[in-house]
Parts: structure tokens; C-alpha cells; sequence
């Protein structure tokens, strides 16, 4: 069997594996804030619960992406999978004490090893046809899909039977992820690869692409959390259930599946760090206009653009952040940053938008957060602009002098 025709199933393989994990934790993720907000607790509660869950995400993520060297990835993959199964058996007999925050928190050190093993051990089994923008759009795609998938599914499961058959269906989809796993190759070789072209501009008179990934992966994991948990909670105050609000949110992430593809095609083809500017402009936007909406059309011409500016910006950032690099423990160490800083916009993002909703209204919340995130990403690249002029003036006045 050729090369090409290896890398292309070990790749499909991954992205199998990944749409099962996605499912598992777009389920649990919707599960757990609709569970607590059940319960009576306080958004800012669920805020807490959600922050600890990505401080543990984000300090995993360092960690692994510091230490791994390119071995053992099925056995770490496996041993995460193992991990997320607790996390949900944990949840299963719906208590309300401790097990909760431990839930969240051994699902927390699931994603921060298997979001950037995953990722790596996907991008190394890239067929050498793929171009790199391609492969992270059809890769975000699955996590986008599953994501959508798994909250349709554990949302109507919630209203049909309970959360316990929930939890069980996210035991389900981890399950046959793990066995997915287990197929891939335990000796792989990667075969040599080119980076992907950076336009000489982008390095040159403007930010350098890699700390605008940065900067814009914080945006967007800040402004989706602030949805992620904002838009339960207000859906439920407004008289939706668990059906409609998962069918919002997996139509919001089954539209960014389906953008994600061509967005990672166009990067090829111009101006990739506009459209991902853009790209995060439109989901703010989108996100404040939500209370304005009304239940109906409105609100789902509203969740739909949202899917598409999420869709778009989540795989331009992803490619900018590895498009330069090929070798495993610098890419390792990027995609950690990369999700660090998502999960630092995970972190903070409930916190900020848990005060603003109870200290004055969970509408005015939708409407404050974005729109003060997509400024804060405005003044990160006026800094960076900054900082990129005076380091080349430096490099001048060093090489004239």
C-alpha cells in the first residue's frame, strides 16, 4: 500500500475519532450549564464551574504541548477517552455536589490532551494533495459538526428522557471514539512536508501572523462562551427548552462545519488575516443582535450567521497559528498556545459575562460582551501594529549602523 493511500486513511481515521469526541463534548458541555441553571444555581456559578473547567483545559494543554515529542500518541489519546468517560459516568446519576466541579474538572484535562495530541497526530497524517488551509477546515469541520451534533442530540435526549440518558449518550460517543483509536497506526513516520507560503506583507509591514492567531483566538473563545453560556440561560427565561435551545446551537455548529472547508480553501487563494478580522467582527455582531431577534426567523437568521462568521474565523485563526511550521514539537507547541488562549477567553469570558448578568440583566450581558470583546481585538491590533513598526525601525537603525 502507497504513502498517499496510508496517510489518507490514518487521516479519515482521525477525524472520525474527533467527530465522536466532539459529539461526547458539545453534549456535555450544553449539558452541564442547562443542569446547573436547572438546579438553581446562579450564572455566575455556572461561570465558575465553566472557568475552572478551562484553567484546568488550558493548563494541560501547556503541559503537553511543552512535552510531547511525537510518541505514544494512540496510548495518550486512549488514556483522554478514558478520562472523558469518567468525567460523564460522574454526571450520569445527576448529583448535586462536588462530583459536579470534579466532573468538570476531569473533563477540563480530557480536552486539554486530546485537542492538541489529536490535532498534531491529524495535521502529521495530512496526504501530501491536502493543502494545509483545506485539511484544518475539513479538521475544525468534524469538531464544528460533532459539537453541533452532540448538543441536537443531548438536548433532545434531556427533554425526551432525562439527563442521565444524556450523560450515558456522551459514555456512547467517547466509547467509539476509543475504539476509533485504536485502529490508528502505532509507528507512524511522517513524511516530509513544505509550509504553507506566508504572504511576504504579512511579515513584513504588518502584525506577523502568528500573534494575530493569538490575539484571535482569545476573541473568539471569549465571544462563543459568552453565547455558550448566555444564550441557555436566556433561551430558558424566555420560554424555549432544551430541544429548541440545542437545535439553535447544533444549527449554529453544523453551519460552521459546512463554512469551515471553504474557508480554509480561500486562505489559500487572498487575504487570509482579513478574513479572519472580519470573520470575528461578524460573530460579535451577530451575538449582540441575538436579544433583539425575537424567538422565531429572526433568531435563526441570527444563529445562522453566527454559524458562518464562527465557522470562518475558527479555522482562519487555527491555520494561521501552524501554517509556517512542519515539525511536530514546534506545531505541538503552538497548537498549545493556540488553545491556551482559547481557553483563556474560556476562562475569563464566563466570569466577566456571569457579573454583567447578574449584577444587571443576562439580555443586556449578550448584548455588552461581544461587542467590548471585538474592541478589545481592535486595540490588540493597533498594539501589534505598533510593536511591528518599532521592531523594524530598531532592525534599521541596528543594520545602518
Amino acid at each position: 500500500m502507497d504513502r498517499p493511500t496510508d496517510l489518507r486513511r490514518e487521516f479519515i481515521t482521525c477525524l472520525i475519532v474527533m467527530l465522536f469526541f466532539a459529539m461526547g463534548g458539545g453534549s456535555f458541555l450544553l449539558l452541564i450549564v442547562g443542569y446547573q441553571e436547572t438546579h438553581g444555581a446562579t450564572v455566575t456559578e455556572i461561570g465558575s464551574v465553566m472557568s475552572l473547567h478551562s484553567i484546568v483545559e488550558g493548563t494541560v494543554c501547556l503541559l503537553v504541548g511543552h512535552l510531547y515529542r511525537g510518541k505514544w500518541t494512540r496510548e495518550i489519546l486512549l488514556g483522554a477517552l478514558v478520562i472523558s468517560v469518567a468525567s460523564s459516568l460522574l454526571m450520569a446519576p445527576q448529583p448535586w455536589d462536588v462530583r459536579v466541579w470534579l466532573a468538570a474538572v476531569l473533563m477540563g484535562a480530557a480536552f486539554g490532551v486530546f485537542t492538541v495530541i489529536m490535532y498534531v497526530a491529524a495535521l502529521q497524517r495530512r496526504p501530501p494533495s491536502l493543502n494545509l488551509g483545506l485539511a484544518v477546515g475539513l479538521y475544525t469541520a468534524t469538531i464544528a459538526g460533532g459539537n453541533g451534533l452532540g448538543a441536537l442530540l443531548g438536548g433532545w435526549l434531556t427533554d425526551l428522557f432525562s439527563f442521565t440518558v444524556s450523560f450515558l449518550f456522551n459514555v456512547a460517543c467517547f466509547s467509539v471514539a476509543f475504539l476509533g483509536t485504536l485502529t490508528l497506526s502505532r509507528r507512524f513516520v511522517q513524511p516530509e512536508a513544505q509550509p504553507e507560503a506566508v504572504e511576504e506583507g504579512e511579515t513584513a509591514s504588518r502584525p506577523a501572523v502568528w500573534p494575530v492567531a493569538l490575539l484571535s483566538a482569545f476573541i473568539l473563545s471569549s465571544t462563543n462562551m459568552a453565547y455558550d453560556i448566555l444564550f441557555p440561560v436566556y433561551s430558558l427565561r424566555t420560554g424555549l427548552n432544551f430541544t429548541l435551545i440545542g437545535t439553535f446551537s447544533g444549527a449554529k455548529m453544523v453551519l460552521a462545519a459546512v463554512v469551515r472547508p471553504f474557508a480554509g480553501h480561500m486562505m489559500s487563494r487572498r487575504h487570509p488575516v482579513r478574513l479572519n478580522n472580519l470573520s470575528l467582527a461578524g460573530l460579535a455582531g451577530g451575538t449582540a443582535l441575538i436579544p433583539f431577534a425575537g424567538s422565531g426567523f429572526g433568531l435563526m437568521a441570527v444563529i445562522a450567521w453566527m454559524g458562518v462568521t464562527f465557522g470562518s474565523a475558527r479555522t482562519t485563526s487555527a491555520t494561521l497559528a501552524v501554517r509556517d511550521e512542519t515539525r511536530p514539537q514546534v506545531v505541538s507547541r503552538r497548537v498549545s498556545y493556540y488553545n491556551t488562549m482559547l481557553t483563556l477567553g474560556q476562562t475569563l469570558s464566563p466570569w466577566f459575562v456571569g457579573v454583567i448578568a447578574d449584577k444587571v440583566d443576562v439580555t443586556v450581558a449578550l448584548v455588552i460582551a461581544p461587542l467590548t470583546y471585538i474592541g478589545l481585538f481592535g486595540l490588540g491590533l493597533l498594539g501589534l501594529k505598533w510593536f511591528t513598526a518599532r521592531r523594524l525601525n530598531l532592525s534599521a537603525r541596528r543594520s545602518q549602523g
